[in-house]
């Protein structure tokens, strides 16, 4: 089975205006299987500086300006610069795209900047040879397991225990306090006693907010009530490879892969293009190379693109811009429905703040390429790809073929701040008035920004590990 695509599951309802605007038309799901979106996700991992952060309360803010909050979330995804893979694939022609952007940056008018991808692909250990290696969740996670196993064997740790095809529905806390001690679950009632045990919400920002609208009446006052995500944009072009400054084709397969961010001048809402960059002298032999060490698998060069390209180099270009979180319109409501895993509408609609930096996004993702290519001197060089007739034309594709369907990192469902201001989540991660139970993800984010949002989520999560681990040292003493 290939996951993605036919493999999603979506616990949800969609609504009819979303499902009727023919930009969106749908939300991304979840991916029901061990491991999740990390086993085919697409590796970018910017790492977003405070003024990007908009609304993020303070404590949020303060949280990630510490080094360590950064390090920590690299480490654990083993996050590298473009620039520092050097694996023979990513190399010379890098160079040439990094040097062209840094120069070239401050002429895409609503660009901020510009740097090499960094990338979650980096080495898994210090001995491993591996340059390119997309960081996904089973295998560190098993290894932790079998760490676990061995250590509580000796008596010096205990066995972490996972549990498989096993659907948690609602939770339930005490009559007399806000401790949760009941877990349902399809396979059957989780129950304890005590003060210790706590829950940690991290199956996405739409099923956390599922929960916690089913287990407590207390959280229907905002959970669901702010949504956010992503809007889609993908371009792909081509110039010759005599456009490439101080750049010489070479005889073997040369990829770069390039960030460039940006806002639109008056909303602010945020935007960023990802450019992988792909030189294929040997189309039919190189595609699998250029596949796998593609960084966005929804966004990587087609052999009908590469072939006959081979003097050329190939830009795909995946753009992605942030909804607005003002729009009221966008939520997550529960329904009627009695299965508590999936009794919930959603609802995407696009504002006329949307729309507005959806046009900023294009025209930036444009004007980075005709850079890229050498500029407008040279625009004339460029071809571009158009799916309808799936060739390479010179003018733009209509605008209809680029905006791709297809909602991604939802967030802003139960976001961390007070309650008299939406917030849904205090500082230490927890639904107001709930003691025992904390979320994790882009739930927590009050706006979305444009930036791929992993980075941030493990960094948090991380945050919440520590903070948890230091109150129970603190208990202990």
């Amino acid at each position: 089975m290939v996951l993605g695509g036919p493999s999603e599951t979506f616990p949800w309802t969609l609504s009819r205006k979303t499902f009727e605007t023919k930009e969106l038309k749908f939300c991304h799901g979840s991916c029901p299987f061990f491991g999740g979106r990390s086993t085919f996700w697409s590796a970018w991992s910017p790492q977003p500086s405070p003024d990007l952060m908009r609304d993020f309360p303070e404590t949020m803010i303060e949280t990630a300006k510490q080094d360590k909050f950064w390090n920590d979330a690299k480490s654990l995804l083993n996050v590298t610069s473009a620039a520092e893979i050097k694996d023979g694939v990513f190399g010379t022609l890098q160079t040439a795209i990094d040097a062209i952007l840094k120069t070239r940056v401050s002429k895409i008018p609503t660009a901020d900047y510009a740097e090499s991808a960094p990338l979650a692909v980096g080495r898994q250990s210090p001995t491993s040879r591996l340059r390119f290696n997309k960081f996904s969740v089973p295998g560190p996670l098993l290894a932790i397991l079998e760490r676990q196993r061995q250590l509580a064997k000796k008596d010096e740790g205990a066995p972490l225990e996972i549990m498989v095809d096993c659907v948690a529905k609602t939770m339930t806390k005490g009559d007399d306090d806000n401790f949760v001690r009941v877990l349902e679950t399809r396979k059957g009632t989780l129950s304890w006693t005590g003060n210790k045990t706590r829950i940690i919400l991290c199956s996405g920002a739409i099923p956390n907010a599922t929960m916690l609208l089913n287990s407590f009446e207390e959280c229907r006052e905002t959970v669901g009530k702010r949504l956010t995500g992503h809007f889609v944009t993908h371009i792909s072009a081509r110039c010759p490879v005599t456009n490439i400054k101080q750049w010489e084709k070479e005889d073997t397969l040369n990829m770069a892969a390039a960030y460039v961010a940006g806002k639109h001048p008056q909303n602010g809402l945020q935007y960023h293009v990802s450019v992988t960059a792909v030189n294929s002298p040997h189309p039919v032999h190189d595609v699998e190379d250029a596949a796998r060490e593609c960084p966005d698998y929804a966004a990587a060069a087609t052999l009908d693109q590469l072939t006959d390209s081979e003097d050329y180099v190939v830009f795909v270009c995946s753009a992605l811009g942030e909804f607005s979180e003002k729009n009221t319109d966008n939520h997550v409501k529960l329904n009627k429905g009695t299965d508590p895993t999936c009794n919930v509408n959603l609802q995407y609609t696009l504002s006329k703040d949307d729309y507005a930096c959806w046009d900023v996004m294009d025209t930036a993702t444009y004007d980075t390429v005709i850079q890229m290519a050498g500029g407008h001197e040279h625009e004339s060089d460029i071809d571009w790809w158009d799916e309808e007739s799936h060739a390479w034309i010179q003018t733009k594709p209509a605008v209809d073929t680029i905006r791709i369907p297809g909602i991604v990192h939802e967030s802003s469902t139960c976001f961390m701040g007070p309650k008299a201001s939406g917030g849904s989540v205090d500082e230490l991660y927890r639904p107001h008035g709930i003691e025992n139970v904390h979320v994790t993800g882009a739930a927590l984010f009050p706006t979305a920004g444009s930036w791929n949002p992993t980075m941030a989520m493990c960094g948090y999560a991380q945050d919440l590990a520590q903070k948890l681990h230091d109150i129970e040292c603190q208990e202990k003493k």
